[in-house]
């Protein structure tokens, strides 16, 4: 919504959120080891999704109380994520694999190996005209 800046780190083991207009820290969000990735829901904007590739873990936090909801373990090296509608996925960088869960509770949908390494995921959704 533009009033939060959320900031991970490549050593600490949460994330800091902001507020956009005057930089000071409103909260810190335990987020594993050394949290990577952020992403914000689609059919609920409220919920933030952080992603810890050295943790193994995902954590559902809602975005006013700053709480986790849900936490998912995820392959080691899973550093990048992607929300679309109802899907959370992630990949990892050590094993290659892709990992897809529910967005709604972090239920793993599925975990399969697509090469040595997966460096990056995007979901789209598919246009029709």
């Amino acid at each position: 919504d533009g009033r939060a800046v959320w900031v991970t780190s490549a050593a600490a083991p949460y994330v800091t959120v902001y507020d956009a207009a005057n930089g000071r820290p409103v909260a810190t969000v335990p987020a594993g080891t050394a949290p990577q990735h952020v992403a914000f829901g689609q059919t609920s904007p409220t919920r933030v999704y952080i992603s810890s590739g050295y943790g193994g873990a995902l954590e559902m936090v809602d975005a006013a109380s700053h709480r986790i909801i849900h936490r998912a373990s995820l392959p080691y090296g899973s550093f990048n994520l992607s929300v679309l509608g109802r899907v959370v996925a992630t990949t990892s960088l050590f094993d290659g694999k892709v990992t897809v869960l529910n967005a709604a509770n972090l239920r793993r949908r599925f975990s399969r190996t697509v090469a040595p390494a997966a460096r990056e995921i995007v979901l789209l959704r598919a246009f029709r005209p």
